[in-house]
C-alpha cells in the first residue's frame, strides 16, 4: 500500500475525533433525560442497625447509535496505527511497503515474540527494531 505519511493516519484520527464529538452529544442528550433511577431499601439488622441497599433502575437504554459510533471510532484508531506502521515500513525511494503491513496487537509478550521472529525473517532487522520500540501488547 502506498500511503501519504503526512495525512493518512491523521485523517483517521480526525475522523475518530469527529465521531467522538457525536457520541458526546448523544450521551449528553441521553443523560439529560434522567435515564436511571435509584431504588433505596432499608433492611433492619437488629437493634438500631440497618443496611441501606441502593439499586439502580434503567428507564431507557443508551441509544444504539452510540455503540455504532464507538465501533467506528475504534476502527479509525486501529486503522491509524496500520497507516503509521505502513509509513514506517515503506521504502524511502518508492514509498511502497510490503503487502500485509499492519500494526500488531497482542495480549501477551510470548505471542508477540513468536510473531516478531517470523516477521523479522520476512521483513528484516529494521522491522524488529520498530516493533520492539512500541511493544504491541498489554503490560
Amino acid at each position: 500500500m502506498t500511503v501519504d505519511p503526512a495525512h493518512d493516519w491523521q485523517d483517521r484520527i480526525d475522523q475518530a475525533k469527529k465521531r467522538l464529538g457525536e457520541v458526546e452529544t448523544l450521551m449528553e442528550t441521553f443523560l439529560a433525560d434522567d435515564p436511571y433511577g435509584i431504588v433505596r431499601e432499608t433492611k433492619p439488622q437488629g437493634g438500631n442497625r440497618f443496611v441501606l441497599i441502593a439499586r439502580m433502575t434503567e428507564h431507557k437504554q443508551v441509544p444504539r447509535q452510540v455503540s455504532i459510533l464507538l465501533a467506528e471510532i475504534f476502527g479509525h484508531l486501529r486503522s491509524s496505527l496500520d497507516h503509521l506502521m505502513d509509513a514506517l515500513a515503506s521504502d524511502p525511494a518508492t514509498g511502497d511497503s510490503p503487502a500485509g503491513t499492519q500494526f500488531p496487537i497482542f495480549l501477551d509478550p510470548p505471542i508477540f515474540t513468536d510473531w516478531t521472529a517470523k516477521e523479522t525473517r520476512k521483513r528484516g532487522a529494521a522491522f524488529t527494531r520498530c516493533a520492539e520500540v512500541l511493544p504491541p501488547y498489554k503490560h
